[in-house]
């Protein structure tokens, strides 16, 4: 995909998130990975107050917002999938200092 989009300042690790050396992002983008608060949490340590979370969801992406933390709620929200007229995409940021999403 990177070669694809030809995009750059870009690394893929081939690893478990957890042995990923920290670095802030910009775009924090996960699909089929974890529910939400598994991600906000594994990925809270790589984001800043400006990193922007893509988080496709597929047909789950209001129900898993709306299951979560009243903060979580409060800072995503759910665009709709372009691809799918059943899915969504999470979006948003966390708020700065937030260290764990739950």
């Amino acid at each position: 995909m990177v070669d694809e989009l030809d995009l750059f300042k870009c690394e893929v690790a081939g690893t478990r998130l957890e042995n990923v050396e920290t670095v802030p992002a910009a775009v924090i983008s996960a699909r089929a990975f974890a529910p939400l608060r598994s991600i906000l949490d594994l990925s809270a340590r790589f984001s800043t107050a400006q990193t922007v979370f893509v988080l496709p969801k597929g047909r789950s992406a209001a129900q898993e917002l709306e299951e979560s933390s009243r903060k979580v709620r409060q800072m995503f929200h759910v665009e709709q999938s372009v691809t799918d007229d059943d899915a969504g995409i999470l979006v948003g940021k966390l708020a700065k200092g937030l260290r764990k999403a739950t």
